[in-house]
């Protein structure tokens, strides 16, 4: 009976062993990620501020839960889902903590946006009370860009200053051939004092604003060819004045796209931004195009 007793016992984790392989999921090593105190990558020790534990999916992409740490204590500093690195988009609840371990800020993103339930707190833990309000730092731009034949001026920079505590834009952009019908429309600050609907945030009113406007436009007949991307970094966008409209394969991106004719947009913008240049550039082979653009800063003031 003891034998039989102590067969079975023998056998009984070799069972549990099995059962839990066949019911334990691979788990993805997270990656390891360093930064200085700027947030700029880094490999150096002595340089490391805040360390980021990560994991991408097949498609390289950030998957599940990324969550970043203060060095050298490893205490919290952000949590929350990236739908992207390049640019740093965050989506769903996030939240951020002072290194005390005080809850800093929490809220809900959309694409890097934050949303109306975003919350702040001070170190002592009394609540943060923010206010947005509207700057056009763009009122509204038209550039004519020569086609690839002409042989020069086949792109623009258009430069937005920004006002200190900037905290997103609204942008319009429309780029059309000569001869088509031209392009006007209204400031989104005026639109949006106009509009107010209850609920929506000034940004959602703006933008709200401004696609009601651009319904009033008339569509072009013909489609323009050209490629545009929008960067804080001066010296891309000298780059890519200076060579005639090349894209350069280095440097910081806020935005790319190709062949978009119109585009209404929100963008966020990195804290302490103060420009953006939007790098437009006419791929027509004969046909000349006039672009237009306008920006709109989302200012917020806390106290």
């Amino acid at each position: 009976m003891h034998r039989y007793l102590l067969v079975a016992l023998s056998l009984l984790p070799l069972a549990t062993l099995a059962q839990t392989k066949k019911t334990l999921k691979p788990v993805v090593p997270a990656d390891t990620i360093y930064f200085d105190q700027d947030w700029a990558r880094t490999e150096i020790p002595d340089d490391r501020k805040y360390v980021r534990l990560i994991r991408y999916g097949a498609d390289g992409l950030p998957t599940g839960t990324v969550r970043d740490y203060y060095l050298p204590s490893w205490k919290k500093q952000w949590e929350g889902k990236l739908v992207s690195e390049e640019p740093e988009l965050a989506s769903g609840l996030c939240s951020f903590w002072y290194e005390s371990g005080k809850l800093k800020a929490r809220g809900t993103y959309s694409r890097g946006q934050a949303l109306g339930d975003y919350q702040q707190w001070r170190p002592d833990g009394t609540p943060v009370k923010c206010s947005s309000r509207l700057v056009e730092a763009l009122p509204s731009e038209q550039s004519q860009i020569h086609s690839s034949s002409h042989g020069r001026e086949m792109q623009h920079v258009f430069q937005a200053v920004l006002p200190s505590g900037t905290t997103s834009v609204l942008y319009r952009f429309d780029i059309r051939d000569e001869g088509q019908p031209p392009m006007s429309w209204n400031s989104a600050a005026s639109l949006a004092l106009g509009s107010m609907v209850s609920g929506l945030t000034l940004a959602q009113l703006s933008l709200q604003a401004m696609r009601t406007d651009a319904r009033h436009q008339q569509d072009p007949t013909i489609s323009t060819q050209c490629h545009y991307f929008i960067t804080t970094d001066v010296e891309v966008a000298s780059r890519f004045q200076q060579t005639d409209g090349q894209t350069p394969t280095s440097g910081s991106f806020l935005y790319q796209t190709s062949s978009t004719q119109h585009e209404i947009r929100p963008l966020t913008v990195p804290p302490g931004t103060r420009q953006v240049f939007f790098c437009v550039k006419n791929d027509n082979s004969f046909t000349a195009a006039i672009a237009t653009l306008s920006v709109t800063a989302i200012v917020q003031e806390c106290k």
